[in-house]
Order: C-alpha cells, then sequence, then structure tokens
C-alpha cells in the first residue's frame, strides 16, 4: 500500500471548535487525523517568548508609538509583541519512518509530528529584519524616532520540501510590507530535519508562497507578488527569472518537469471585485524557459 499524503485542515473561524490539524488519506480514501497542531499550539505556543517588533527602541519613542484605531483596527503595527497563539498548518512534508514535517504560517514554525503523532518544534523561523526607513515611518504613521531601528516581522512559512542533501528547504513570507516600494523581501532557508539548525539559503523573492527542489539541487519558487517562477542554481545565492506568470502560487517538480499554479483572480478578490475564473496550471519541461504545451485552466465558481 502507498504511504497516505498528509495535508492541511484548518479550523472554521465562525466555530472556535473547529479542528485545525493534519490529516492524511490514503488510496482508498480513508481519512485520519495525523495530529492535532491547534491544540498543540495553544497549548505550547513555543513563540511566545521571541520578542518581535522594534527591539531596540528606547523607552521614549515607544511611548511616541501610536496604538491602533480602536474601532477598524488600523495602524501601524506594535511598537514590539512577543508571538501570538496563531495555529495555520500551510503545507505537509512526509518524512522517514511515518514522520510529517508541517511548515505552519501562524505558529510561524516547521514542526515534526513522529508516526504516532507526537508534536514538537523542529524549528521557529528566524525573525524578519526591515529597517525603518522615513519612507516606511511617514507610510504606516511610524514616530520619526524609530527611523533606524530595525523591525523584526513574524516569519511565514509557506512550504516545505525536501533536499538531495538531505535538508528540508523552507519558503517564507517574511511579515510586514513586500509591495514593490519596499523591496522583495521573500527568503528560502533550509532546515537540518534532526537538529533544526537554520540556514539562510537566498532571499529577494517576491511574495515566496512555494517551492520545488530538483534531484539536482535546483531551487524553483513561485513569486505570488513578483509575477513569476524564479530559479536558484545550485549554490547560487541570487534567484533569476525562470518563466513570467501572472500570480503565481505553488510549483512542484516530478519527472523532468515543473508544474506550476497561478492564480490570477486574486487580483479581483484584492480590489474587491468578483473574481473572474482564471486560475491556470501550467507545466515546464525544464531546460526550456516557455510552457510545453500542456497548460490546463483551473475555473473556480
Amino acid at each position: 500500500m502507498a504511504p497516505p499524503q498528509s495535508s492541511t485542515a484548518r479550523a472554521d473561524p465562525e466555530d472556535p471548535g473547529g479542528f485545525t490539524g493534519i490529516k492524511s488519506v490514503d488510496k482508498r480514501g480513508t481519512v485520519k487525523v495525523v495530529a492535532d497542531t491547534g491544540a498543540y499550539e495553544l497549548a505550547n505556543n513555543p513563540d511566545g517568548r521571541v520578542v518581535y517588533g522594534a527591539r531596540g527602541i528606547s523607552a521614549a519613542c515607544r511611548a511616541q508609538w501610536p496604538a491602533p484605531d480602536p474601532e477598524t483596527g488600523e495602524g501601524p503595527p506594535p511598537s514590539t509583541y512577543t508571538g501570538d497563539v496563531n495555529p495555520h498548518p500551510y503545507a505537509t512534508l512526509p518524512g522517514p519512518s511515518g514522520t510529517t514535517f508541517v511548515a505552519d504560517a501562524g505558529a510561524n514554525s516547521i514542526q515534526r509530528i513522529s508516526a504516532r503523532g507526537r508534536i514538537t518544534t523542529l524549528a521557529l523561523m528566524p525573525a524578519q529584519p526591515m529597517e525603518i526607513t522615513a519612507d516606511l515611518a511617514g507610510a504606516f504613521g511610524i514616530p520619526t524616532c524609530a527611523i533606524g531601528v530595525t523591525y523584526y516581522f513574524d516569519p511565514v512559512p509557506t512550504d516545505v520540501e525536501w533536499g538531495p542533501d538531505g535538508w528540508l528547504y523552507v519558503t517564507l513570507l517574511p511579515g510586514g510590507p513586500e509591495d514593490a516600494s519596499f523591496g522583495a523581501r521573500g527568503v528560502v532557508y533550509k532546515v537540518h530535519p534532526r537538529t533544526g539548525r537554520t540556514v539562510k539559503v537566498a532571499g529577494g523573492f517576491g511574495g515566496a508562497t512555494n517551492l520545488a527542489v530538483t534531484p539536482k539541487g535546483d531551487i524553483y519558487v513561485s513569486e505570488i507578488f513578483g509575477n513569476q517562477v524564479s530559479v536558484l542554481k545550485r549554490g547560487s545565492r541570487t534567484p533569476k527569472r525562470f518563466a513570467a506568470l501572472p500570480w503565481a502560487t505553488s510549483v512542484e517538480y516530478a519527472s523532468g518537469a515543473l508544474y506550476a499554479t497561478s492564480a490570477p483572480e486574486l487580483e479581483d478578490l484584492f480590489a474587491g471585485r468578483p473574481p473572474a475564473p482564471r486560475s491556470t496550471l501550467v507545466r515546464y519541461t525544464l531546460g526550456h524557459h516557455h510552457p510545453s504545451g500542456h497548460k490546463h485552466h483551473k475555473h473556480r465558481r
């Protein structure tokens, strides 16, 4: 029997008692609960002692930091804060001996689940630094006394894949602003599957939502805000465009080909318009920079 494939299941926001965790589905369609990662986050909150925000801010400057609007919640992020309870299992990866690795975008971590369902935090992903510039302060209503201070945003892991070197490779959204005016801040890290040691591989991605690693060690990343699939050749620290793809959301490698999805209707959703179904699945034959001709449209209604 083929091993069951892990998947994520999120709680219904209207039902606080809903399940947030990992389930598996075998080839017969049998669904089983692997682990309740929501309960784990609620009980442990592993990054609860991590300080995010402007770590080096003075008390006088902190006193000038505006609070969010009590009605709308709008305003700058807090001057400093600690990790909150926020389970959001975003991607899974089967491991040896029945283990499962989870990229949890809300818990800011990579979790490891044993074959018996025991959850441990393999690695807390690093907080993502950004210098508070005059432009950033003006855009977000941050007091000018904070200009020059480094602000550490929550790390948001979005995918986890095996590399040929036996490490886990992880895409990360960096929290905070990611539009072109503030630079492409997405990152790829690698994490040792036993020790949790975390090493930065490369930055400069515009919304790193997913990745694929080939047997040669080349890394392909879908950039939802960069509107492309980029590639890091083995050993490179500088991503390069592989193919233009508007609103690229995910990418997978199989048998010498790369499969990527795009969701241009997200532009409609962000603009408050009814989304027109335009999602696309594209197949690229590696070694070529153009779709191979196998192109499928997924219509969402």
